[in-house]
Parts: structure tokens; C-alpha cells; sequence
């Protein structure tokens, strides 16, 4: 209620006959009772000063709590509110600076610690009415438009772990936009505590105690907060002299709308969050179209372009550094792609790319991922088009930093030859077979034979096998004496790339030596020979006698190796040892691919 000072005028009854034809009854009645009520109060704070005062002067310094709430309990019982309260203090001789010391010490009774606690449960930060859902795009309504091979980036827009939804809890960002529907947290703190709960309201407009509006709207937290202080300073003397602080946070935000237009797959208008950006909106629309960009997304403010946003650029650092943050109202304008080229081959990442028209291969190369390590980096081939028709270019690795790119180009990197270009082998009888690397130290058969720690014992000397590739890739054998070569007796051979030595040795140049035993023996079968193995030998390790056998007729038949056609081929020996296998006795020397038959017993049952 707004209070007016009333002045008595004497009137005679003239005037007073005028003035009563003007005003109405229910006028005068009101004006009555007002009256009537600017009385009562002046009387009541002029009784409420003379118990609480000595003086003619009142000193609301000499005032205690118990005596100021007391004061409020009345005044509450007659149904005062604060401003009747100070209209009428100032009627009676209190100053405005004697007013804001009783404000804020009635602010800082009627706030207690559990308030203090009640508040501060209540300061998180929510979303005011309801934001925009992404829509869940078919494939087919996707890939439907535009080349079929995957272009890179776009995936970003179909990942359902990724949605870019603003978080809320954040700090309150130093350039946020108050508007209708948001929400300010003020404390002020010291000797006195006081919270407000300040929403703004579709006028742009928060409302503080008596005081007039105060206007808020295009306006950051921060130059909020230093309006609102100012207005404050009126009825807190504390924020005058430094002895209180204001502290102000963005409570509850509202929500905006905004309008993704151009080449989207869901183009149209969305709700969202004060604190949302322009991935966040890319998002709910499903991101650009297959035929859209996402190097040069255009953000409209009031007909004005304010900035770009550029997907690769994220991809490529992680950075949310030239995020957008959105305010009501705004526009993003999705175009269509201008450069498109594609890289196949040998990259990590062959996929279609999109190029700004100031970028080369360098810039594709780095979004692909860079070369596998099979690439072929001498030569590149890229297909172009042309008014009429296509072209073939190509170009080495080491200019991919100058060469630019067109719309259109598909780019092949190949891969390198499954050859080597420094490589010899050596096999068989040494001690290290392997592979190794033509160079100063290895230019030779010998070095070769070196480099593998030497012949083995076995090794067959008189004949190795050099396998070299021709001309025309056919292989070549190139037969070497090592062991003259080793000794130095004749020149040695010098290598190529690709050859192969192959050195057998003895055992596997002959045919593999066996012994066999059949008849009356524990473990008849086939035995590998070895030289100085006797019959006795044999028949032990064949298990020895069996209880049938017949030590004395044993035969031993052995081939006769002779180029006359006429003569025998085999010899039949018989023999007779001791059954007991003693070494007391001697026993026939064995020789390859003996045969040897013990004999059982005729009456053995």
C-alpha cells in the first residue's frame, strides 16, 4: 500500500459545499478511512519510540532484539506490513539510514540458520518446462540421399552415448542471458543473512521488497547482479560501507526455442535449454543430412551470422572451445556440402570426406588417420572430373601438403610390393638359418655362412644350391661347392637381393638307415641303425627273447649291393648266441637294412 501525506486546509462553507458536490460519498469515505489509518499508525510508532526511547530523539542503535521483535509481534497483531511501518517511522523523525539499520536487523531475526539450511537444499539447478526429444531417424530415411559409402563425421549425430545435453550444474556461465522464466538466487551475507528467490517475469523484470521493478532482461548475470546490488544499496546499509556481501546465482533456467533449417534430416523448430549449444540442437535434429555440411554450419542471430561451427574440428581435438551457446530465437542453417572427395586404399580411415576449398590432401590425409604401413607413398593416383570427362593424376606423398582438392576427387593409395629389397636366405645345415639383410658386412656366400654361426658337422660340403631370381623372375639353381668356398680354395660368389643357399646335410642327402627283427622276440619291429650295433643290440632293444625263441638258429638276411644282374641279392646268415645277451661273448656287427629272424622251438607247446 502506497502511503500519502495528508494536509488539512481550512475551508469555509462555501468551498465546502463546492467540494462536496464533487466528491462522492463513497470518495469522502475513503479518503475517511485512510486517513484514519496514517493516524493509527504515526500513534502506534510514536508510543512504540516513548517506552523505547529517553531522548526526544529516537536512536534505533540503543535498540535490543528482544525489543524489535516484540515491536514485530504487534505490529503483526494489528496487521502492519513493513512499508506502513516505515511511512509512519519517517512521519515521526526516523532518517532513511535509521529505517535500513531496523531492516536489516529484522531481516537478520526473521532469518534463522535452519532457513539458511532449507535454502541452501534448494539451490539446485532444474530445468523449467519441457525441451525437445530427439526423434529416432530410420536408416533408410538417412541413407537415402546422397553416395552410399560412409562419410565421415557423421556418425557422431547417430551415437546414442553422445547426445550433448547441457549440464546444468555447471557454473553459471559469465555471459548467460537472463529472460523470462529464469531464476535468481540472491544471499546476502554478514552480520545479516537475507535470500531471495527472484524469478524473472515475462516482462523481463524481478521484484525485490518495496522497491520498483527492476529490469533484468538482455542482461548477463553479472550486470544483473551489479543493477540488483545498487537496488539494494537503498535498504542494506551493510552493501554501502562493505560490511555485507551479495552474492547472486542463476537458479532455475528457462527454456528457448530455436530452428534448425537447411540440409538436416529432421529440419524444424526444437525447445530447449537456456544452457543448451549448437551441438546440442544439432543433435535433437539428427545432425546434417547425407548432402549437408558439417565443416561451415552457420548460427543466425537477429539476421546476423554470429559464428560456424565445424565438426572435424571437434573430431580432430575433442574441443568444445567454438561451441555456440544458443539464446531464444536463434537460427541453424545447415547448407549443402561443396567439397566432397573419397580415399580408398591404404589410410586407417578410407571413408568420403568433406574439404574446405582452401584445404589439400594433407587435411584429408589427417582426418583419414594418415597411411597404413603397407602404403605406397611414391606415387598416389587420384581420379578427376572434368567438363567431359575424367583424368587420371598422379603424385608423390612428399607435395600432399600443396596438392588441392576438388569436389569429386577419389584418391587411391597403394600398397607397396610384397618383396624386399635387401633380403637373403640361408637353409639347411648351419647353425642359424634365417633371413638376413644385404649391407657392408654381408655382400657374400661366405659372410652369409658367418652371419649364420658357421656349417653344422653334418653338413654336406660337396654340393649346396644358390636359388637366384632372373630377369624375369623365373628362379635359377646355382650349384656351389661350400666346402672349397669355406676353405678359401675358390673364389667366393658374391649375393642379390632375394637369393636363397640351400645346404643339405649328410643325413638328409641318404636314405634313412633301419634295422629289422621278427620271430620270438618280445617287441618284434623296425629299428633305426646305427653304426657298431650288434645282434645282441638288437635283440635287446627288440625286448629281448621271447620264452619260445630259439637262440641258436638265428638268420640275418643282408642285402648284396652289386651291379651284376647275374649275382644275389641277398646273403643269409645263421648264427647262434647266448640267450643271456652276455658281453663275454662276441656277436655279428650289423649292417643297414639287416633283417634278423629268431627262430622258436620245434616242440615248444
Amino acid at each position: 500500500m502506497k502511503i500519502e501525506r495528508t494536509f488539512f486546509v481550512p475551508i469555509n462553507k462555501e468551498n465546502s459545499k463546492s467540494r462536496l458536490n464533487d466528491l462522492s460519498l463513497q470518495k469522502i469515505s475513503k479518503k475517511i478511512k485512510m486517513l484514519k489509518q496514517v493516524l493509527f499508525l504515526i500513534i502506534t510508532v510514536c508510543l512504540f519510540v516513548s517506552q523505547q526511547a529517553n531522548a526526544q530523539t529516537p536512536d534505533v542503535d540503543k535498540l535490543s532484539d528482544t525489543q524489535i521483535e516484540q515491536f514485530l509481534k504487534e505490529a503483526d497483531a494489528r496487521g502492519m506490513s513493513d512499508a506502513q511501518v516505515e511511512a509512519a517511522a519517517m512521519m515521526n523523525g526516523y532518517s532513511a539510514m535509521d529505517i535500513a539499520k531496523v531492516r536489516e536487523r529484522i531481516a537478520r531475526l526473521k532469518t534463522k540458520t535452519s532457513d539458511s539450511t532449507s535454502v541452501q537444499s534448494k539451490a539446485t539447478r532444474s530445468q523449467i518446462g519441457e525441451v525437445a526429444k530427439r526423434t529416432i531417424v530410420p536408416a533408410s530415411d538417412s541413407s537415402a540421399v546422397g553416395k552410399k559409402k560412409e562419410i565421415y563425421g557423421f556418425s557422431v549425430f547417430n551415437n546414442k552415448n553422445l547426445s550433448f545435453e547441457p549440464n546444468l550444474r555447471i557454473p553459471t556461465p559469465p555471459n548467460y542471458i537472463l529472460g523470462a522464466g529464469d531464476e535468481l538466487k540472491v544471499d546476502i551475507t554478514g552480520y545479516a543473512y537475507q535470500h531471495y528467490d527472484l524469478e524473472v517475469s515475462p516482462e523481463g523484470t524481478v521484484k525485490l521488497e518495496s522497491l520498483s521493478p527492476i529490469n533484468v532482461n538482455g542482461l548477463t548475470v553479472r550486470e544483473a547482479k551489479e543493477k540488483i546490488t545498487d537496488r539494494l544499496k537503498t535498504l542494506f546499509a551493510g552493501l554501502r560501507n562493505g560490511s555485507l556481501n551479495l552474492d547472486m546465482t542463476l537458479g532455475n533456467v528457462k527454456s528457448i526455442k530455436v530452428f534448425v533449417l537447411g540440409e538436416a534430416v529432421k529440419p524444424g523448430s526444437y525447445t530447449i535449454s537456456s544452457l543448451a549449444t549448437a551441438f546440442n540442437a544439432l543433435y535433437l535434429s539428427g545432425g546434417p543430412s547425407p548432402i549437408g555440411t558439417l565443416r561451415n554450419i552457420k548460427v543466425l542471430r537477429k539476421n546476423k551470422e554470429i559464428g560456424t561451427i565445424d565438426v572435424y574440428e571437434f573430431l580432430s581435438t575433442g574441443s568444445f572451445a567454438k561451441d555456440i551457446s544458443l539464446r531464444d530465437q536463434d537460427v541453424i542453417l545447415i547448407p549443402t556440402a561443396e567439397n566432397k572427395i573419397e580415399i580408398t586404399g591404404e589410410v586407417r580411415r578410407p571413408m568420403v570426406f568433406e574439404l574446405k576449398q582452401n584445404e589439400t590432401f594433407a587435411h584429408a590425409l589427417k582426418y583419414a588417420g594418415g597411411f597404413t604401413e603397407q602404403a605406397y607413398k611414391s606415387s598416389l593416383s587420384v581420379t578427376r572430373n572434368t567438363d567431359k570427362e575424367r583424368k587420371l593424376l598422379n603424385f608423390s606423398a612428399d607435395i600432399a601438403s600443396s596438392f588441392l582438392t576438388q569436389n569429386g576427387d577419389m584418391y587411391f593409395v597403394p600398397t607397396i610390393l610384397n618383396r624386399f629389397e635387401n633380403k637373403v636366405e640361408i637353409m639347411g645345415a648351419v647353425f642359424r638359418p634365417g633371413e638376413f639383410a644385404l649391407g657392408q658386412d654381408l655382400k657374400t656366400i661366405k659372410q652369409l655362412i658367418q652371419k649364420a654361426d658357421g656349417l653344422r658337422e653334418d653338413a654336406f660340403l660337396t654340393r649346396a644350391i644358390l636359388v637366384r631370381e632372373q630377369e624375369n623372375l623365373d628362379p635359377i639353381y646355382m650349384p656351389l661347392d661350400i666346402g672349397k668356398i669355406v676353405r678359401g680354395e675358390i673364389k667366393d660368389v658374391e649375393l642379390k637381393r632375394q637369393d636363397q643357399l640351400i645346404i643339405k646335410s649328410i643325413v638328409e642327402i641318404r636314405e634313412q638307415r633301419t634295422v629289422q627283427v621278427e620271430g620270438s622276440v618280445n617287441s618284434p619291429g623296425s629299428f633305426d641303425f646305427t653304426d657298431g650295433m650288434t645282434v645282441k643290440d638288437i635283440i635287446l632293444l627288440s625286448g629281448g627273447f621271447s620264452e619260445s625263441a630259439n637262440s641258436q638258429r638265428l638268420e640275418i638276411a643282408r642285402r648284396i649291393k652289386s651291379d651284376d644282374p647275374t649275382s644275389k641279392s641277398v646273403e643269409i646268415i645263421n648264427m647262434d648266441i647266448d640267450k643271456t645277451l652276455a658281453l663275454t661273448s662276441s656277436s655279428l656287427v650289423l649292417q643297414p637294412f639287416d633283417r634278423v629272424f629268431v627262430r622258436s622251438m620245434a616242440n615248444y607247446e
